[in-house]
């Protein structure tokens, strides 16, 4: 019995241990990247590997990035300064921080941006002006608008991890007051309320329901026959929360003091990469304020709502047909 308790208590320790090591080696991490992908189209990679960079994906100083032709990146710094290449070549990381740090000291704003352009074969369009010519979108990509349509800042499906949900929609022609419910998965209305505003605040905390998903709706009050489409939104799933709270609370623990926008970039690509869009949003939203409005960082909000077909979508892919 002695020996199974022992034995019990060695494993015990091993895993407590390897919980730190985790941890610790998440922090280090965190602590030694150089950049973040704030925005990729085309086709770009970490120099001598084969998968493509993705949002979010960390390149550390010893790094070398290859940007091919007709291809856009954007690089935010753990500073918050962000680097935007549309040049075919290859790339020193280490080189683009020294680039970046020179660019910041002669700049006056407080978000530096490093730009490295060209112009296409017809000499006559910037790529780095036009960001989503050339992206090549990921996402559920579905929902046509039209002038008697909802234009409603959710995705088709979306779970939260904060309870306290803020929805958004575009006016709608004609109307002044809107009818916003809710109904659980066992078809009862557990939430409705009329406004005159264009976003409603619902705190899931008080709804009475034991439903894993409900289905948001937003209808005209004078224009009985149109209503947006459904819009699945819930709670975090049973099943995923804990591997997304070992990610955040070890995110969490690299933070020291407030965050800057590249800290909320950051905690936008956590949400985004567990499927909580109206968190992401809302930090992608707080990243663009706390940079002040920098173009580099309107443009990963921008594509965030392309690749998940968010609110006004639609006008930022306006540039293909340009």
């Amino acid at each position: 019995m002695k020996e199974i308790i022992v034995d019990a208590m060695k494993k015990m320790r091993h895993i407590f241990l390897l919980g730190i090591a985790l941890t610790l080696s998440y922090g280090v991490s965190q602590a030694q990247y150089a950049f973040r992908v704030l925005a990729s189209s085309g086709q770009s990679k970490i120099a001598g590997k084969t998968k493509k960079l993705y949002v979010g994906t960390t390149l550390q100083s010893s790094n070398k990035v290859t940007v091919s032709p007709r291809s856009y990146l954007s690089l935010v710094h753990k500073s918050g300064g962000t680097v935007q290449i549309s040049k075919a070549g290859t790339y020193s990381v280490s080189s683009l921080e020294q680039k970046l740090a020179k660019t910041k000291a002669s700049a006056s704003k407080r978000y530096a941006t490093y730009i490295i352009s060209e112009l296409t074969k017809n000499g006559k369009e910037n790529i780095n002006r036009n960001r989503y010519k050339y992206m090549n979108v990921t996402g559920s990509v579905k929902r046509e608008t039209t002038f008697n349509k909802f234009k409603v800042f959710l995705a088709s499906t979306s779970n939260f991890f904060n309870p306290q949900v803020e929805v958004k929609w575009n006016p709608l022609a004609m109307t002044k007051k809107y009818r916003v419910t809710l109904v659980d998965e066992f078809g009862e209305e557990v939430f409705s309320q009329e406004t005159a505003d264009t976003t409603v605040a619902i705190n899931f905390k008080d709804i009475k329901s034991e439903s894993a998903m409900f289905i948001f709706n937003v209808s005209s009050k004078e224009r009985a026959n149109i209503k947006s489409e459904p819009y699945q939104i819930g709670p975090i799933e049973v099943e995923k929360a804990p591997a997304f709270k070992k990610e955040y609370d070890a995110f969490k623990k690299t933070i020291s003091g407030k965050m800057n926008a590249a800290d909320k970039l950051t905690e936008a690509f956590i949400f985004e990469k567990h499927e909580f869009y109206v968190d992401a949003m809302k930090s992608y939203k707080a990243a663009v304020e706390m940079s002040g409005g920098d173009e580099a960082y309107d443009t990963a909000f921008r594509q965030f709502m392309i690749r998940h077909g968010i609110g006004d979508y639609e006008k930022y892919l306006q540039d293909n047909k340009k």
